[in-house]
């Protein structure tokens, strides 16, 4: 969800004064979560790539 909504009603986390989104520094910290995540991702890729005996699954 790294796009803003463009209804703010989609979101579970309206406000009843500014949109879930309007907060630079809580934005801030979603998109450092999703670079957080996208970190381990690769981590394990890596992992994965280097131990292709174990499989899918």
């Amino acid at each position: 969800m790294s796009e803003k909504p463009d209804d703010v009603k989609t979101s579970p986390y309206v406000s009843t004064t500014t949109p879930w989104w309007a907060d630079d520094a809580e934005w801030a910290r979603v998109r450092e979560g999703e670079a957080r995540v996208e970190k381990v991702k690769r981590e394990l890729e890596e992992m994965d790539s280097a131990a292709p005996e174990r499989g899918e699954g």
